[in-house]
């Protein structure tokens, strides 16, 4: 990008463009300083995690890895990186492009950075998207594959019961749904694989969710579902995957409501809504989360104020700007409901 060698000279060209509400102040640093080295081609495909109902203006981020100079980076920070490690996994992924991984369509790196504990730098979680062409049809080698892949990506091999808890979740879930990501967060604790997937209509996910064996609450899944029913008809689960079995946490991953919703499965469209779609068709939906209490006023006008398409002219460069809401998730964590805002960012250089 012209006079951009790093995101950081990216995100400093296009400070004036991020409302305040979201990111700001020890935010703003925070993201620099952790992500700000990354090639200046990562603005080209990237993502960030905003807590609606917290008044920090902080948010976590995502990039995915697109060929040239972004793959070659991680290929040579994995080369200086442990063994055992995601760098390393990601080196040797990158550069060889095929083999025992080959299932993979495309990659996702999530930073933690509002949670970071200080002065340290976690790892990112990696999201792992099946090119389903390349996927096997029978559900024991998918399981294996899976299996295998986490294994190598969390730098050791998952334990008997973490493999049967994962086994038994893709067991349940119904042969019309796909998983839209796999994942793993080497660096979290407890340790826990996360599947999001798609294709379950939402008056079905309560009985998925008791196939699954969810310890939480199906009443109060039920009652985050129903108070936004109106405004999201099409909805993801995401939900992890510990030894002891499915985790208490769970994400109902919501889009906005269309005259006639797309095909759940369109696992593409779902990943680029927030390049189809304008500030107008989030509007019923953000209010709905502030008038239940999940949103606070100064995130919902920030998020309505995120989503724009124009040319910016910096002295780090000249930019065309494309910015748009993905998706927002409900996270239900006992008896606590949160609210979280999933926005995209695209700078084409000009």
């Amino acid at each position: 990008m012209t006079g951009a060698f790093h995101l950081r000279d990216v995100l400093l060209g296009l400070r004036s463009q991020f409302p305040a509400a979201l990111l700001d102040g020890q935010g703003w640093d925070c993201l620099l300083q952790r992500v700000g080295g990354l090639p200046a081609e990562a603005a080209a495909a990237c993502g960030f995690e905003f807590r609606l109902g917290e008044p920090e203006p902080a948010a976590d981020f995502s990039v995915v890895i697109t060929p040239g100079p972004v793959a070659q980076h991680y290929v040579a920070s994995g080369l200086r990186a442990p063994p055992a490690t995601v760098e390393s996994w990601l080196s040797r992924h990158l550069a060889r492009k095929s083999g025992r991984d080959d299932w993979i369509d495309w990659i996702l790196l999530a930073y933690d950075l509002i949670d970071a504990p200080s002065g340290r730098q976690l790892a990112p979680a990696v999201y792992l998207s099946p090119a389903l062409s390349r996927a096997p049809a029978s559900g024991a080698l998918w399981s294996q594959l899976l299996v295998d892949t986490l294994g190598r990506v969390a730098g050791r091999p998952l334990e008997v019961q973490e493999r049967v808890s994962l086994c038994r979740a893709l067991q349940a879930v119904p042969s019309t749904a796909t998983v839209v990501f796999a994942a793993v967060a080497p660096d979290r604790t407890p340790r826990a694989i996360r599947l999001i997937v798609t294709g379950i209509s939402t008056p079905r996910l309560l009985s998925f969710l008791d196939r699954l064996e969810w310890p939480g609450s199906l009443t109060m899944a039920a009652r985050a579902l129903a108070a936004m029913e109106s405004v999201s008809n099409s909805v993801m689960a995401s939900f992890d995957i510990t030894s002891d079995g499915i985790a208490p946490r769970l994400g109902f991953e919501m889009y906005p409501s269309y005259p006639a919703c797309p095909d759940p499965a369109g696992i593409r469209a779902l990943v680029r809504t927030w390049i189809t779609t304008r500030r107008s068709e989030w509007t019923r939906l953000i209010d709905r989360l502030e008038e239940t209490g999940l949103c606070l006023p100064d995130k919902a006008r920030g998020l309505l104020d995120w989503p724009r398409r124009h040319s910016v002219f910096a002295k780090q460069g000249a930019f065309r700007l494309h910015m748009g809401i993905n998706h927002v998730k409900i996270v239900l964590a006992g008896e606590c409901l949160q609210a979280k805002a999933y926005a995209g960012l695209k700078v084409f250089p000009l």
